[in-house]
């Protein structure tokens, strides 16, 4: 794995966030889905939301 500047590292041993639990859009949402649907939030998630 190549370091990519200003990018943390996991630890080494740390779980990596598993995201199969997330519903994945079939072939024909993923062909019509936009950086526009993404900003919006409509796939679900609110991308920039406060934790």
């Amino acid at each position: 794995m190549t370091h990519i500047p200003g990018k943390r590292l996991p630890r080494p041993g740390a779980v990596l966030a598993v995201t199969a639990d997330r519903p994945q859009p079939s072939d024909a949402d993923a062909a019509s889905y936009t950086v526009a649907d993404h900003l919006r939030g409509t796939d679900g998630r609110a991308p920039f939301a406060r934790r």
